[in-house]
Order: C-alpha cells, then structure tokens, then sequence
C-alpha cells in the first residue's frame, strides 16, 4: 500500500505545487528539500511529506 500512499502525495504535492506556481509565478525550489535530506531522498518515501509540509508553509493558500 506505500505506493498508492506516495502516488496519493505525489498528487497532492504536484496540486500544491500549482497554487504556489499561480501565486509566485515559478515551481518550488527542489534543490532546497534535497540539501536538507542526506543523501537520495527519493529512496525515502517521507520526503515527500516534508516536502508537502514545506509547500504548504510556503504560503500557499488553500
């Protein structure tokens, strides 16, 4: 079941990514989530919720 979880945040993270696009007219920076994972976040599946977690402090309206 970890994959639908992670493809279920993958879409939530990509619907963020969205508004925080319309409201700063650019994506998410990537590189500053993979500075602060140590090596190949992609491995680990919480990056993903770190990464949700920063974009919805971003200041990202709902």
């Amino acid at each position: 079941m970890a994959l639908s979880r992670e493809d279920e945040a993958r879409a939530e993270a990509k619907i963020l990514n969205e508004r925080y696009m319309k409201l700063k007219g650019r994506p998410y920076p990537l590189k500053k989530r993979m500075k602060t994972m140590k090596s190949r976040p992609w491995k680990d599946p919480s990056w993903i919720d770190v990464y949700i977690d920063r974009l919805s402090k971003a200041g990202v309206p709902d």
